[in-house]
């Protein structure tokens, strides 16, 4: 359980009553249907050629490393509007 300003923070993770926890499950639901991922899309396509041109600047490539950097981009653009910056560094 989270704690702001001395009280706590019901999250949908840390929540053990089931009827809380419905409650804010239905209240993000919207966010991850297929209709809402497809609004989505863009914000990631966008990081793509990012990915492609770290990947042309290298020798050698660690595809472990290289996609959680496209992973953390593409989802910091989503949430942020912008991405980290872990590709292009």
């Amino acid at each position: 359980m989270g704690i702001s300003n001395g009280k706590e923070v019901t999250s949908l993770v840390s929540t053990s009553d089931e009827n809380k926890h419905g409650a804010l499950r239905r209240s993000v639901a919207k966010a991850f249907t297929p209709t809402a991922s497809l609004d989505y899309e863009a914000h990631v396509d966008k990081t793509i050629p990012e990915l492609i041109e770290a990947l042309e600047k290298r020798h050698t490539v660690d595809m472990v490393e290289m996609l959680l950097f496209y992973s953390m981009d593409a989802a910091s653009r989503l949430l942020f509007g912008e991405p980290l910056g872990c590709l292009r560094t």
